[in-house]
């Protein structure tokens, strides 16, 4: 009898195992199904974004501003392609891929393209990021403005533009900051985490490492730190810097030396921050609207570029869900190497 229950236990378990299984099969099958079918709709749409309008008066013969936000840390870590396949499949977050820096440099490339637009018209609110995605940023709006006579690049921060974000803004022809905003944090950060040697070398532990020069295992956590390894990288951090310190003064007119005394890694308020030349004005939306009218030298139409919509998402399509934005970048990049240079607060 004990014999016959063990055989039978062990049938349902099986059973069990087996349906489990089955069930996780047909799970991907469909929603690998479902994300090569979104993809594939998305593809049609020739990447393009709808024009909308935005503030201002909507008048072709009003001067056109494109309105761009930046929110958020510039250039966080893509998505896995398992986070691409579940999500995009199960409608648990975006396929796309999109991230500030994607969005924005996207919608800088098309509005420098537009013959009829005279401004740029950034939104920022971001703690900063990447050193070079940061940098990145900032030669487009350069490129922006170059690309025709008489453009202007107006900035509005919002409750941050520190580090990377006041990097990209210090590009702008005009900065106003909402009254409760901060501003700055000039400076640049790597983050190498910890050095655990002490505690490997009590537990016995160690590191094989085969490299090609002394400095290819730089600030191993695991071997004691070498002061000349670390006035390596210290010397990388300061010529970053230096750049940083150049490009805001040269955007904000001010003495290099000037910058240096602020940039010590601070956060300003915005009044502080205005008294110190790090921003211009200090306002709402409606006063931004105000100045930029003024720099348009008349009414301005304000648009913005929106990413077309799509219905995705398997589990969605099947119980109705509401569609939800399909974003589309030309910028998705995997692997990056870390510990990166960082602008961030």
């Amino acid at each position: 009898m004990k014999r016959i229950l063990a055989l039978a236990g062990r049938s349902a378990l099986a059973g069990v195992i087996f349906a489990v299984t089955f069930c996780a099969g047909v799970a991907l099958l469909l929603g690998g199904a479902a994300w090569w079918i979104q993809r594939l709709d998305a593809g049609g749409d020739s990447g393009g974004f709808v024009e909308t309008f935005v503030a201002g008066v909507d008048d072709t013969n009003a001067v056109k501003v494109v309105r761009v936000e930046l929110s958020g840390e510039i250039g966080p870590p893509a998505p896995s392609p398992v986070g691409d396949l579940i999500g995009g499949a199960l409608g648990a977050g975006d396929a796309g891929g999109v991230n500030a820096f994607n969005a924005a440099r996207d919608r800088i490339h098309l509005a420098t393209d537009e013959q009829d637009v005279k401004g740029l018209f950034l939104v920022i609110d971001s703690p900063g990021g990447d050193l070079t995605d940061s940098d990145l940023l900032w030669h487009d709006v350069q490129l922006f403005r170059a690309a025709q006579p008489g453009r202007f690049v107006f900035v509005h921060a919002l409750a941050q533009c520190c580090s990377g974000g006041y990097y990209v803004a210090a590009a702008a022809d005009f900065i106003m900051v909402v009254p409760t905003g901060e501003v700055g944090s000039i400076g640049v950060i790597s983050d190498y985490g910890y050095n655990v040697s002490d505690l490997a070398r009590r537990f016995g532990v160690s590191n094989m490492v085969v490299s090609t020069g002394v400095n290819k295992d730089t600030l191993n956590p695991l071997k004691p730190v070498d002061p000349r390894q670390l006035a390596i990288e210290q010397g990388l951090i300061d010529s970053q810097f230096a750049r940083f310190v150049e490009i805001v003064a040269e955007g904000r007119k001010m003495d290099v030396e000037k910058v240096r005394a602020l940039a010590d890694g601070r956060v300003y308020a915005a009044p502080d921050a205005k008294e110190k030349g790090l921003v211009d004005a200090i306002g709402y939306a409606e006063d931004a609207m105000a100045k930029l009218e003024e720099m348009a030298g008349g009414e301005v139409c304000m648009v913005a570029y929106e990413a077309p919509v799509h219905e995705t998402g398997f589990l969605k399509k099947l119980f109705g869900g509401k569609p939800h934005v399909q974003r589309t970048s030309l910028y998705r990049r995997r692997g990056l190497p870390v510990p990166r240079l960082r602008l961030v607060r």
